[in-house]
């Protein structure tokens, strides 16, 4: 797995258009538009500090980096997920759960007993 460098470009809506298209001709495969900054991300092997600070001194930005260090982030996803009962009628769970116990349908499609 590897780690990706967050920039953090302070922008309005009509450059982040223009950023984006510029950033991923250039390696940058994600990106998070808000209304005055935007977030665009780039594996860290794939960034090159000369083409971006080429690219936003052309249009008179600057941007912060910050390195995202790789998580497995299934991972985090089955740490922080809690199961839920609906009218202790539908139990929706993720398979590493034990199955819900209640008079109808579990998450999987399955009815209890079958």
């Amino acid at each position: 797995m590897e780690n990706y460098i967050q920039l953090s470009i302070d922008s309005d809506t009509a450059q982040q258009e223009i950023l984006i298209a510029l950033l991923s001709e250039n390696g940058f495969e994600g990106f998070e538009e808000n209304p005055n900054r935007l977030l665009a991300f780039i594996p860290e092997e794939k960034f090159n500090a000369i083409n971006v600070d080429e690219i936003l001194s052309g249009i008179h930005l600057s941007y912060s980096k910050k390195i995202i260090e790789q998580k497995n982030w299934n991972e985090e996803w089955e740490k922080n997920f809690e199961p839920v009962v609906v009218n202790n009628f539908c139990g929706i769970r993720a398979s590493f759960f034990p199955p819900t116990h209640g008079n109808g349908l579990l998450a999987n499609g399955s009815r209890p007993g079958n």
